[in-house]
């Protein structure tokens, strides 16, 4: 049995007393798996992984993710390295589920605090199942069986160019396409619960509805994101290592630092199958 301290009432708890370094045993990951379902977000402190173990801990959940930006440059490589500074300024301060434009978007994040600034750079994260069950009934069925387009956005590849150059940028559109659409309401592949799939930076319509209703359920979802009950907040200690389940919540790196330097390294998993609708 996993020791776990809750950390909000909505979601996140804090996993106590365990080595994540290789090999973890079956049993031991057998119950870090059920404790992610529950609680949706682990931190668990004290995880001094190198490079290698952080990602052999990845592929226990599955196939590790390539991020398109490193396919098209030909790298290939299934770490990221999140870095800012002066010269950097914090990108991910809004409410977000990871590369959500995608077909199939990653279904686990694994975020490990390398170095830290004195004061700020936390992170937070919302649970979209909360979210879903927050709604009043009638708006749950008025969700149910709408689509909503989800869309990268000019600005990535203009980003995607500014930092790594037009060639890669431009072969960058010819692998992705720049939108999907996925459900609003889905069903976690491994529990069945309904779940909220929105992405507030990415959801830009919802399919088959007048530009003005669309434009107004958008609005009304994302007050719903903003609501704090919703929400956890996680002050960071290097060596931490934060575990979420991408398809239960959306999260945002707090810019309260910059201009100070704060180093993160991560990795995603794939998912085994696109979002499905409930």
């Amino acid at each position: 049995m996993l020791r776990t301290t809750p950390i909000a009432a909505a979601l996140g708890a804090v996993v106590h007393d365990v080595d994540l370094r290789p090999p973890v045993s079956d049993a031991l990951f057998e119950a870090l798996h059920a404790a992610l379902l529950e609680h949706q977000v682990l931190i668990i402190p004290g995880q001094a992984l190198s490079d290698e173990e952080h990602q052999a801990l990845g592929r226990r959940f599955g196939e590790l993710s390539v991020h398109p930006v490193q396919a098209a440059s030909g790298t290939f490589e299934t770490m990221e390295w999140i870095e800012d500074g002066p010269d950097s300024p914090p990108k991910a301060s809004r409410w977000h589920a990871d590369l959500s434009w995608l077909p199939a978007p990653p279904k686990i994040g694994l975020l490990s605090a390398r170095e830290l600034p004195d004061v700020g750079g936390d992170t937070e994260w919302m649970s979209l199942r909360a979210a879903y069950h927050a709604l009043p009934r009638s708006m749950q069925e008025r969700l149910e069986g709408l689509v909503a387009t989800h869309d990268a956005g000019d600005n990535f590849f203009v980003q995607v160019e500014y930092a790594a150059g037009k060639a890669i940028a431009d072969e960058l559109r010819k692998l992705v396409e720049q939108s999907a659409e996925h459900p609003l309401v889905v069903r976690h592949p491994e529990t069945g619960e309904k779940v909220l799939c929105f992405s507030p930076p990415n959801v830009t319509e919802i399919v088959g509805l007048a530009r003005e209703e669309s434009d107004r359920l958008i609005e009304t979802l994302h007050a719903l994101i903003e609501e704090p009950e919703l929400s956890m907040r996680w002050k960071w200690a290097v060596d931490d290592l934060a575990i979420w389940d991408e398809r239960l919540t959306l999260h945002r790196g707090l810019p309260d630092h910059y201009p100070r330097r704060r180093v993160m390294r991560r990795c995603t998993v794939d998912p085994a199958e696109r979002p499905q609708a409930a």
